[in-house]
């Protein structure tokens, strides 16, 4: 005689299993939400690298041949933060000359960001030169 012992469990345990169960999904449904709706802290925007950029565009403003200009990789760029929105950059540029042939020429750009932070920073209008130097 074959006797099948199969294991039951009391109504107990399976309402405390969907109760866990529920549970659990319920806190992450909850934590989703929390992520999804709560607005997060934003970071003050950082201008640094525009800053930079914008100092091209000044300098290709005074070079003779602007198309030729070749700037290093804002790695290579000294850029510093002088509070108040306020950047110094010290870099160089490769540009040709007025004779086609090509000639590094070092400057000193120090800018201001005048825009909000809701504008686009990447707008000229919203930088002011404060400085211009071009070091021989």
């Amino acid at each position: 005689m074959d006797v099948k012992v199969t294991k039951t469990q009391k109504p107990t345990q399976n309402r405390n299993l969907l109760v866990g169960i529920g549970s659990i999904l319920a806190i992450c449904f909850i934590c989703i939400c929390v992520w999804l709706f709560i607005p997060s802290k934003k970071e003050p925007p950082d201008y640094k690298f525009m800053s930079d950029v914008i100092c091209q565009l000044y300098v290709e403003d005074n070079l003779k041949s602007p198309s030729t200009a070749d700037f290093p990789a804002p790695s290579l760029t000294d850029i510093r933060d002088m509070g108040n929105n306020v950047f110094e950059i010290r870099s160089y540029v490769d540009s040709q000359n007025s004779f086609g042939a090509t000639i590094r020429t070092n400057f000193f750009c120090k800018v201001q960001y005048i825009g909000t932070p809701t504008d686009d920073e990447s707008l000229p209008h919203n930088w002011q030169l404060l400085e211009l130097k071009f070091i021989d």
